[in-house]
C-alpha cells in the first residue's frame, strides 16, 4: 500500500536460502522503479537484512531506466549532462540489475531492442563518411548538417562537465551541470535528425515513383510528392531550430566555462553555425517543388530569421573568444 500502480507479492525460494519480491509496476511517470527499489533496501535494512540484487523481467521504456539513472547521479552528487547510455549503465549497477541476471542494454530497452542496425547513426564516423562518399543522393548535406549540430552539443557539454565539479568554478556548478544536459539533449536530437532527413529524401522518392496512368493516379503522385517534399523541408528547419538552441548552449557555456576548454566552446558555436547554414541550404533547395506559396513565404521568413540569429551568436562567440586565447 505504499505505492500506487504497483503490485507486488513475496515468498521464500529455499533452494537459494533467500526471499524474493516480485513487483509489477504499471506506471514507471507515477510510481518509478528506483524510488521502490531504494524503500526495499530501506525496509530490509530494518530487519537486519541486504537486497543482494534485481531483475528486469521483459523490456522497459528508455525513459523509464534514465530516469532511474539520473535518480542515482544526483544522490552520487554527479552530473546527469553525461551520455545516455552511460546513465542506462549507472542505473543498471546502481539497482543491481546484473547481479542476478544478465542485462543488455540493446535488448531491455525498448528502444534500443527495436532499433534499426542500419540506421546512419549505427556506423562508424568511418563508416558514415564512406557512406557519404559514394554515387547515393543519400545521406547527403542534411545529415551532415545535422551531424554538425550534433557535435556542437556534444562539445558544450563536455565544456560543461569540465567545469562542474572544477575547483575554481564553484559558483557555476549547478549552471554547468543543467548546461551539460541541455548539450545532451541537443546531441541527441541532432542524431535522430540525420536519419530522419535521409528518410525524408527517400520518401519524395517514393512519392516519384507512384503511377501515373489516370487522372487519379497522377493527384495521388501529384499531392503525394508535395507532401513529401514539405517534409524534406522540415526536417532540415528542425535541424536549423536545434542549430539555434546549440549556438545559444555554446554562448552560456563560454562565458562560464572551464577557461582551459575555451577553444572548444568557439569550435561548438562554429560548427553549429555551420549546421544552420547547411540545414538552410537544404530548405531552399527544395522551394522549387513547393506549389503552396504560404507555405513557401512561412517557412523562408522563419528559416531567414533563424539563420541570421544564430550566425550572429556565432559570429559574437568567436569574435569573444579570440579576444581572450
Amino acid at each position: 500500500g505504499l505505492f500506487k500502480d504497483c503490485k507486488a507479492v513475496g515468498w521464500f525460494i529455499d533452494d537459494f536460502n533467500q526471499a524474493q519480491i516480485s513487483i509489477n509496476l504499471t506506471n514507471f511517470n507515477v510510481t518509478p522503479a528506483h524510488i521502490v527499489l531504494d524503500k526495499v533496501r530501506e525496509l530490509a535494512l530494518k530487519k537486519g537484512l541486504q537486497v543482494t540484487g534485481s531483475e528486469l523481467v521483459g523490456l522497459l521504456p528508455k525513459a523509464a531506466i534514465l530516469e532511474s539513472g539520473k535518480y542515482y547521479l544526483e544522490k552520487m552528487g554527479e552530473s546527469a549532462g553525461i551520455p545516455e547510455r552511460m546513465i542506462i549503465e549507472t542505473a543498471v549497477q546502481s539497482m543491481g540489475l546484473k547481479d542476478v541476471a544478465e542485462f543488455d542494454i540493446d535488448k531491455k530497452v525498448i528502444e534500443y531492442a527495436i532499433s534499426n542496425e542500419d540506421d546512419l547513426v549505427k556506423k562508424t564516423l568511418t563508416g558514415f563518411c564512406d557512406e557519404l562518399s559514394t554515387d547515393s543522393p543519400a545521406p547527403g548535406g542534411g545529415s551532415v548538417a545535422a551531424f554538425c549540430s550534433a557535435m556542437s552539443g556534444a562539445l558544450s557539454a563536455m565544456v560543461s562537465n569540465l567545469t562542474f565539479s572544477k575547483k575554481g568554478y564553484e559558483k557555476v556548478w549547478e549552471e554547468a551541470k543543467e548546461l551539460s544536459e541541455i548539450g545532451q539533449d541537443i546531441k541527441e536530437r541532432s542524431l535522430v535528425a540525420i536519419d530522419s532527413d535521409t528518410q525524408a529524401f527517400y520518401d519524395m522518392m517514393d512519392a516519384a515513383r507512384l503511377p501515373k496512368k489516370t487522372d487519379e493516379d497522377k493527384k495521388i503522385r501529384t499531392d503525394a510528392i508535395q507532401e513529401a517534399t514539405k517534409k524534406a523541408i522540415l526536417v532540415p528547419l528542425e535541424t536549423m531550430e536545434i542549430a539555434l538552441e546549440a549556438v545559444e548552449l555554446s554562448a552560456k557555456i563560454a562565458k562560464i566555462g572551464n577557461s582551459n576548454a575555451l577553444s572548444d566552446a568557439g569550435v561548438a558555436a562554429i560548427t553549429t553555425n555551420a549546421a544552420a547554414k547547411s540545414a538552410y541550404l537544404n530548405v531552399k533547395i527544395n522551394m522549387g517543388s513547393i506549389d503552396d506559396e504560404t507555405f513557401k513565404s512561412d517557412i523562408l521568413t522563419k528559416a531567414d530569421k533563424l539563420l541570421e540569429k544564430t550566425n550572429n551568436i556565432a559570429l559574437q562567440v568567436e569574435r569573444d573568444i579570440k579576444s581572450i586565447i
